[in-house]
């Protein structure tokens, strides 16, 4: 029988207040992060003030297309274009997947994969930046030991 690990709401909520903390200190535009669980299911959604609503939907999208291919989509981009493969306009509307920087797999110590964070609302880099911060801010919690 196997066993799975999966972020909880309060594991979340650290999560995106990680992300809401790195975007007050850096200068940029509001943005919107979400966290999904292992199964890609949604645990908390957090749009800043004056983020525009495609935001929040694409934060959602980049957990999903995290977790579908069991990486980061700043690093299926790069799988991508490495064959050729170039941004595609459908990758801005799609809510099934993405290859746009910004979402990110979240592992414990012993690698298992837990769930994911997807930002949005900045440039791609942007978005990579802080969900990376807010990667780490797991890293540096109690909840990496899971």
């Amino acid at each position: 029988m196997q066993e799975y690990k999966s972020l909880g709401l309060e594991e979340a909520r650290m999560i995106i207040d990680a992300a809401i903390k790195e975007c007050a200190n850096t200068e940029g535009l509001p943005i919107a992060v979400a966290v999904t669980d292992r199964h890609s299911l949604p645990l908390s959604l957090a749009r800043m003030d004056g983020t525009f609503s495609l935001a929040a939907r694409m934060c959602l999208t980049k957990c999903y297309s995290a977790m579908e291919v069991l990486r980061d989509t700043a690093i299926a981009r790069k799988d991508f274009d490495s064959r050729n493969e170039r941004l595609k306009s459908y990758e801005f509307s799609s809510t099934v997947f993405t290859t746009i920087p910004g979402g990110i797999l979240i592992k414990t110590k012993d690698g298992n994969i837990v769930g994911a964070v997807g930002v949005s609302g900045r440039t791609p880099q942007g978005d990579e930046g802080i969900a990376r911060a807010a990667t780490k801010a797991f890293e540096e919690s109690k909840y990496f030991e899971m």
